[in-house]
């Protein structure tokens, strides 16, 4: 219901000044919902077009790569908050995100199987 009124809301208001908020609400509707792949894309389009929530909406867009198993863009979406808005809540947030997502790269690094002499090439 609340994603129907929010897009409701930007088609018959696209110039309020409450847009930029119906935009992150109707994209953070789909990152509750678990619909990855929209939330990114209506995170995207708050990026596009609102200058407002950005430090925010970058942190959810990194939320909804994570669940799409995207670490490398939930990486570069982090690094790219943190960046712009670096003395933020939502940048001290990133920096531990990515100190997870690099303990996990390395915890998984670990668990690959090791080439054994066999199989190597020479």
């Amino acid at each position: 219901l609340a994603i129907v009124g929010f897009k409701s809301f930007l088609k018959r208001y696209p110039d309020s000044d409450l847009a930029a908020d119906a935009q992150y609400y109707l994209a953070d509707s789909y990152l509750a919902k678990k619909d990855f792949m929209k939330a990114r894309e209506e995170f995207d389009r708050l990026l596009k077009n609102f200058s407002q929530l950005r430090a925010a909406a970058l942190l959810k867009r990194a939320a909804a790569f994570a669940g799409l198993d995207d670490a490398q863009n939930q990486k570069n979406t982090l690094e790219v908050l943190i960046k712009e808005f670096p003395d933020t809540q939502e940048a001290l947030t990133a920096q531990q995100q990515l100190k997870e997502l690099s303990k996990a790269e390395k915890t998984s690094q670990k668990s690959l199987p090791k080439k054994s002499k066999k199989n190597r090439k020479k």
